[in-house]
């Protein structure tokens, strides 16, 4: 075995060696000598790179592939995200200078040689998803002190298969939940080259997932898509063409048949838990979190439908949102309508279902100055209309033009100017209102002279009085 993996990686070390060029997407600062990776990074993606401290791998990607960094000697840290499910053979074999790495709970397997010579290692934490570490997936890494391993040992396979794994006294720790230690011990003594202690507090029960919906907007529609969970990707992929991400742009854009772009791929932008990208042929959108306002993904689709169904490219613009709670419920509104027949043919003021006018009334035209005014609470919105009868001044909230004027605001008072021309056309008066709070069970002591001075008995019921409204003992309305 030993001598199958000293030839395999002996074979990939002669492949790559050339100034570091990042793959399309990835970025490279030489300032800070840090590498941030936003796809898929593939069999000896970047091997031999000794001069790579630092890697950053965003959301998004979700393997690091075969001897990905094979021999990145000076690498000193990796940062991998929640998305990422495997690490291939080799993936940092004889990265010496890295001193502890942290694999999330989102990854599955841990391929073979995986940290194979990585010397200066002290502390590893292997995360509860894990399900295979591979043979000598941490071989001549003698220095390492404590692993802190979450899986379930029933759900483990482990295949450390000698003394040159970990410390060769077996005095390297490997700390585990506390009702798993008889588990491994019985599973892995004898196997892996650690000592398991029992001394991992009891995991948490896992919180239930919290679903989403997903709003993407193009070409004037809108598709909602719950998500039960996230991190989520959307993809679309050039050769099955079958994807989420092909459906959404698809019935956006009115599209009977197409595919993704395998050259171009789609980018990002506005909001950071918003990723696009490419995987080989396949694009992709991740949304990592849910997160408030809009993100925008733009990039190329193959459209079947153009040129008498030749197809052409398009591009095509996503925005994208996460659809938030519906607002509470509001109190139920009033409304209050009057026609012109219902005005006195002269008078100064008129009263009807909790709606007061005053103005000038003559031959049932109204004459401003004038006021609309209720004691049921505040108006939102009077909404007056008639075929060329709405002469109201357009100021203080009103608006509109000669055969509808709109007054909108918060307010139990009203002005208005101008003239309202009720005798010669059908004008209709609608008063949308915002009731008063009805006040609930009497609490605060301080009331009680408000109470003593403003009752009323009625029929034998004690009645409060409370700006101009009767209410019952129980806080309810009375008329």
């Amino acid at each position: 075995m030993r001598k199958l993996f000293t030839f395999l990686f002996a074979a990939l070390m002669s492949v790559g060696m050339f100034a570091l060029t990042p793959l399309s997407g990835d970025t490279w600062d030489n300032a800070t000598k840090t590498l941030t990776v936003n796809s898929n990074p593939g069999t000896n993606a970047y091997a031999n790179k000794d001069e790579i401290e630092h890697v950053i791998i965003n959301n998004g990607v979700t393997s690091i592939g075969d001897g990905a960094f094979l021999y990145c000697i000076g690498l000193a840290s990796i940062t991998i995200p929640s998305s990422v499910t495997s690490i291939g053979q080799g993936a940092f074999q004889n990265c010496q200078g890295l001193t502890s790495i942290e694999i999330p709970n989102s990854v599955t397997s841990i391929g073979q040689a995986a940290f194979y010579g990585c010397t200066g290692l002290t502390s590893v934490t292997i995360g509860n998803s894990v399900e295979s570490i591979g043979a000598d997936a941490f071989y001549s890494c003698t220095n390492i002190t404590d692993v802190y391993c979450y899986p379930n040992a029933a759900n483990l396979t482990w295949d450390e298969d000698g003394k040159d794994d970990f410390k060769a006294d077996g005095s390297t720790v490997c700390h585990v939940h506390a009702d798993q230690l008889s588990a491994y011990q019985s599973k892995f003594t004898g196997t892996v080259n650690v000592t398991f202690v029992g001394d991992l507090p009891a995991p948490e029960p896992e919180p239930e997932p919290q679903g989403v919906t997903v709003v993407f907007e193009a070409n004037g529609k809108k598709k909602e898509v719950p998500v039960a969970s996230l991190p989520h990707t959307f993809s679309c992929s050039y050769e099955n063409r079958d994807g989420e991400l092909d459906a959404i742009i698809k019935e956006l854009y009115e599209i009977s048949a197409g595919h993704c772009s395998d050259d171009n791929y789609p980018v990002a932008s506005g909001n950071e838990a918003v990723l696009a990208g490419s995987n080989g042929f396949d694009n992709y959108i991740t949304i990592s979190a849910a997160f408030e306002g809009t993100a925008t993904v733009s990039g190329w689709y193959w459209n079947s439908d153009t040129y008498d169904g030749d197809g052409d490219w398009m591009d095509y613009t996503l925005t994208i949102s996460i659809k938030g709670d519906e607002p509470e419920p509001q109190g139920e509104t009033i409304t209050v309508t009057w026609n012109s027949y219902d005005l006195p043919s002269y008078g100064t003021s008129f009263t009807k279902d909790g709606v007061t006018l005053t103005c000038t009334i003559d031959d049932t035209d109204l004459y401003g100055p004038g006021t609309f005014t209720t004691d049921l609470g505040n108006f939102t919105q009077i909404v007056v209309s008639g075929y060329e009868a709405c002469y109201i001044d357009a100021t203080g909230g009103w608006s509109g033009n000669i055969n509808q004027k709109t007054w909108t605001g918060n307010a139990a008072s009203v002005s208005w100017g101008g003239d309202i021309y009720c005798y010669s056309s059908d004008v209709t008066f609608v008063f949308t209102i915002e009731p008063k709070s009805t006040p609930t069970a009497i609490e605060n002591s301080n009331l009680k002279s408000e109470i003593i001075n403003h009752k009323l008995i009625k029929d034998g019921m004690l009645l409060i009085e409370q700006n101009g409204v009767m209410y019952n003992v129980l806080g309810a309305r009375v008329k």
